[in-house]
């Protein structure tokens, strides 16, 4: 199914996509599949800590999709101890 979606369906309609709900784990395929010029509501499932470093640093290659585009970011905390972290510590590493 997420084949398809990323092979026939996301390329024709990549330009009319404004918001995109994913899980952390198909966000990179779906992201990839794309130009998303109109994006800018992006909500994330399964988001734990390492996503944070892997995805919204500057040496991401999303970094101008979440720098320039998204304006609304939904991150569904995933961590197992979300005590251990402040989310003021996501922040500034973000």
């Amino acid at each position: 199914m997420l084949d398809r979606f990323c092979t026939s369906i996301l390329p024709q309609k990549h330009h009319c996509i404004k918001k995109l709900i994913l899980e952390t784990t198909s966000m990179e395929r779906i992201l990839l599949a794309g130009d998303y010029p109109n994006l800018t509501s992006l909500e994330l499932f399964g988001f734990e800590e390492e996503v944070v470093f892997r995805y919204f640093t500057d040496d991401s290659s999303f970094r101008h999709i979440f720098k320039h585009q998204i304006t609304e970011l939904i991150l569904h905390n995933n961590d197992e101890d979300t005590n251990k972290k402040p989310w003021s510590t996501y922040i500034t590493n973000v």
